[in-house]
Order: structure tokens, then C-alpha cells, then sequence
């Protein structure tokens, strides 16, 4: 049985309102979410912004629907984006951000009737969960719960933490503290 990409539903939103470091790509070979890590998904340059996400969206079009979507496995697929990326920066004269912009994403590879997880991401596949999470994720977990649990004793409500998420200024400024 032959597998097809087909747009049920898409839709991309930003963390903030006018700001989306993502992009949706569906095309005849490739289907993929790209998710901009928000801190280092952007260049400013005098002519405006670079995405990232739309950088990756460009370098799967080019090769969508030729011989080299056919016979790309995941490892050669990585390698030929990167390699898109650091020919892109350099056609713009910026060789010294190669390396210093990330994103994550999810590809399907039609040809290879396969999902590829790039970075800490998941996607539900015939009704079930697929993720690759960094083992960081779950120690930063770990101790958002713990301080939930020393904020609620502390006297905090539930509606407050969730109205202003102490929790996260707190990891990511324990200076907080």
C-alpha cells in the first residue's frame, strides 16, 4: 500500500503575537515541522530577519520531488541541510553564524516510510506518541514540580502559579532565589 502526504490541517502560531520561528512544509516527498529554537532561530541583518525554520523549508523544497529525495536516509538528509545552511550563510556573507542557529523538526520521508526526529520534538503517528526527549528535559521537569510543590506550601494558589509560572523566571533566573 502506497503511503501520501495529505494536509488534513496546518496551522503554525508563534509563543508571541508577530513572532513565528516555525514553518509547515508538505510536498511530494516530504512532509516536516520545523520548530525554531526561539533564542537562536533568528538573525537580525539590515535587510530584516533570517529564520532558520524557513532556511530548512527552502533546502527540503530543493530536493523535493527529484532523485535525491528517493535515495536520502536520515544521516544524508541532516548532512544536506547543514550543508544548505552554511552555503546559504555564506552566500549572504555571514559565515560566522554557521553553527550558532537551531532549530528541531519532525520529516516524514515518503520514500523511506519513515519519521525523523530532529532535536528534542514529538509527533503522533497512527495514534501514537513518537518523541526524542533530551535528558535535560526531564531533570528540568523534575525540579520545576518540586518547586511547584515549595510555592504551594509556601502559601501560592494554583491559579497564581499559573497566572505568573514562578516556576520558570526561578530556572531560568536562580537568582531568583
Amino acid at each position: 500500500m502506497e503511503r501520501r502526504i495529505i494536509n488534513k490541517e496546518s496551522t503554525s502560531i508563534g509563543k508571541t503575537r508577530d513572532k513565528n520561528d516555525d514553518s509547515i512544509y508538505i510536498g511530494k516527498d516530504y512532509a516536516a515541522v520545523i520548530d525554531g529554537v526561539s533564542h537562536k532561530s533568528t538573525i537580525k541583518t539590515p535587510n530584516g530577519e533570517i529564520k532558520i525554520a524557513e532556511i530548512i523549508t527552502k533546502a527540503i523544497e530543493k530536493i523535493d520531488g527529484t532523485t535525491y529525495a528517493e535515495i536520502l536516509d536520515f544521516n544524508e538528509f541532516v548532512k544536506y541541510v547543514n550543508r544548505y545552511i552554511a552555503n546559504y550563510l555564506e552566500k549572504h556573507n555571514m559565515p560566522e553564524k554557521i553553527g550558532e542557529m537551531e532549530a528541531t523538526g519532525v520529516i516524514y520521508s515518503k520514500h523511506k516510510n519513515q519519521i525523523w526526529l530532529v532535536g528534542d520534538c514529538r509527533a503522533i503517528y497512527d495514534g501514537k506518541i513518537v518523541k526524542n526527549p533530551l535528558k535535560i528535559d526531564d531533570v528540568v521537569i523534575d525540579i520545576r514540580v518540586q518547586l511547584v510543590k515549595a510555592l504551594m506550601e509556601a502559601g501560592f494558589s494554583e491559579q497564581e502559579l499559573e497566572e505568573n509560572d514562578i516556576s520558570k523566571q526561578i530556572i531560568t533566573k536562580p537568582e531568583l532565589l
